[in-house]
């Protein structure tokens, strides 16, 4: 999203609140990223005037099936302070009300060896009838997340020019906050890239995603999460990568899967 270019009918003026916002001393972009869906949102409701009515604020303020609470504190919030700005220049829109915060009780579960080890085997077993790119492709995508503790999003975001297989280092265009983010993978996962873009990567133009689906597009989240049974696969991996010995991830992790059979 660090490329976005505002399109809604709010574009300017939410350009000029980010811009007011930073030449007051806040980062304007701390609320880029809630006003990004915001201008969506106002697109995909065919907002075309300058007016934000209260059932446009009632479908905006709903929670998504996706989104945690304190996700949505943080978009809500955002818009609020956008909409008083809009409200005091003279638009008619209707300010959305505060939300109240409510603390996550989320726990981690932490994987131990034997439980990891299980896991990958299960991943390096999985075929698809209908991709069969993907015996190829899971096992390397999720050792990038689990090597290099990225989100699962920013990882299916790599493109084929965001990869330098000579240094071994991964750009990321998709993190969070709207900022770019480069990871730089251990040698032994440099290695296992080269051979996966050996087998795949000649099929692919610069700005092609090097995880694909069986039409060539991106590789979609819910069907990750979804084929390997797992809900969240940021937080699942994200607790994975917290202190790992490189012995263990070189010697059980990474060389048992050998692409070269598949």
């Amino acid at each position: 999203m660090a490329g976005y270019e505002f399109t809604s009918v709010f574009a300017d003026e939410i350009k000029n609140y980010i811009s007011d916002r930073t030449a007051a001393g806040y980062n304007g972009n701390n609320s880029r990223t809630y006003l990004i869906q915001f201008d969506r949102f106002c697109n995909e409701h065919g907002i075309t005037e300058p007016v934000f009515t209260v059932n446009a604020a009632s479908a905006w303020l709903g929670q998504r099936n996706t989104e945690s609470h304190t996700t949505h504190y943080s978009r809500v919030n955002a818009s609020k302070h956008f909409l008083t700005y809009l409200s005091i220049k003279g638009y008619d829109v209707y300010v959305v009300r505060d939300i109240r915060y409510k603390g996550t009780d989320f726990q981690p579960h932490i994987y131990t060896d034997d439980e990891v080890q299980k896991y990958f085997a299960a991943v390096d077993a999985h075929y698809s009838v209908s991709n069969r790119k993907d015996a190829l492709q899971y096992p390397v995508l999720f050792r990038i997340i689990y090597c290099c503790g990225t989100r699962i999003n920013e990882t299916l975001g790599i493109k084929k020019r965001d990869v330098d297989l000579e240094k071994g280092i991964l750009k990321l265009n998709e993190s969070k906050n709207d900022k770019q983010r480069y990871v730089v993978c251990g040698e032994d996962l440099r290695k296992l890239l080269s051979i996966y873009a050996n087998r795949c990567f000649y099929l692919l133009n610069d700005d092609d995603y090097i995880f694909t689906n069986a039409n060539g597009g991106r590789l979609d989240k819910k069907q990750c999460t979804r084929i390997i049974g797992i809900s969240s696969a940021k937080q699942e991996f994200h607790m994975w990568a917290r202190g790992r010995d490189q012995g263990f991830m070189t010697g059980v992790i990474i060389w048992p899967y050998i692409p070269s059979n598949r």
